[in-house]
């Protein structure tokens, strides 16, 4: 196969993000995806059939397939009306049909690779298929569950995940230890990227690895879920809660002006950040079209200079 071989950690549009841009340029991907989510179509899935939420590993089989437009339009198509269908979308009902007949989630992952003509693989960062977070709030309140969490508005003080004996897949082990290089967001600080960091093993595994291990600092900040603009909180959460370090951090470096009745500001780029020993690097990475989101051809172009870079 071709390319080199990187490893990206996290959920939501972010992860996809990485992955469209990347797959242009290698066959050897790995997605880790989070399985802590619980609300829309994946949450009622996961109720009322007892399986892993399927829309963050739906995101991501989209993204790296070679059939992307077509396949984006059939697996992000939701029934409507008024039936039990309603609000479901095609793609996580085929992967709920895959967890049946291929008898877990990631053979079901693996099924829809061979299918659909990946430029990689899905894995799910636990073989622990019922994960949930906790949260304490700057309210004190405790939050259980990810669309809770992430809509609630207070900053988060402390997080976990559930069953605290969930333990990284061998799939990811093995993905991050043979990597040439790991990234790890943009997303969703507190839904989509910590609870994979979370899970126990993903430290150590992410201390072993020799590669780089880079962090795509978010575009923007994100109403309900953090409000911060300066790469330095953001990493000062991901120690907090996984005592995980990177060896780069990577910034946006275009700051649109933000029009009146907008409720995100933009994160501001550091060329130095406090107690941060790695390397930072300010790139222009932000969609045009959409600006609160990266571009997913400069995000991979930025990933793979690092590469090239941490190589020579």
């Amino acid at each position: 196969s071709r390319g080199p071989r990187i490893v990206a950690v996290g959920g939501g549009t972010g992860l996809a993000t990485v992955l469209k841009g990347l797959k242009a340029v290698t066959d050897n991907l790995t997605a880790v995806v989070t399985m802590a989510d619980d609300g829309g179509s994946s949450g009622r899935l996961r109720r009322e059939l007892g399986i892993p939420p399927p829309g963050d590993a739906r995101n991501c089989i989209v993204a790296l397939s070679v059939y992307e437009p077509l396949i984006e339009d059939l697996f992000d198509y939701r029934f409507t009306g008024k039936g039990e269908l309603t609000g479901h979308s095609l793609g996580n009902l085929l992967l709920a049909a895959l967890y049946d007949t291929q008898g877990g989630f990631e053979p079901a992952l693996n099924a829809a690779a061979s299918i659909l003509g990946l430029s990689g693989r899905v894995i799910p960062v636990s073989s622990n298929e019922n994960l949930i977070l906790r949260a304490t709030v700057s309210t004190g309140e405790v939050l259980i569950g990810e669309s809770a969490i992430g809509a609630s508005g207070a900053s988060v003080e402390h997080l976990e995940i559930l069953p605290d004996d969930a333990y990284v897949s061998e799939s990811a082990v093995e993905a991050i230890a043979m990597a040439d290089l790991v990234v790890v967001g943009p997303g969703s600080l507190y839904t989509s990227i910590l609870p994979n960091l979370l899970v126990r093993g993903m430290k150590e595994t992410l201390q072993a690895c020799s590669a780089p291990i880079v962090f795509v600092c978010n575009v923007a900040s994100q109403p309900d879920e953090t409000d911060y603009i300066d790469p330095e909180d953001y990493l000062r959460a991901l120690y907090r809660h996984s005592q995980i370090s990177f060896t780069h951090v990577l910034m946006n470096s275009v700051l649109p002006s933000v029009g009146n009745g907008e409720d995100y500001e933009f994160v501001r780029p550091r060329s130095e950040i406090a107690d941060f020993k790695g390397q930072t690097l300010v790139h222009d990475l932000i969609d045009l079209s959409n600006t609160v989101r990266h571009d997913p051809q400069k995000l991979a172009d930025s990933i793979l200079g690092i590469l090239k870079t941490a190589t020579k």
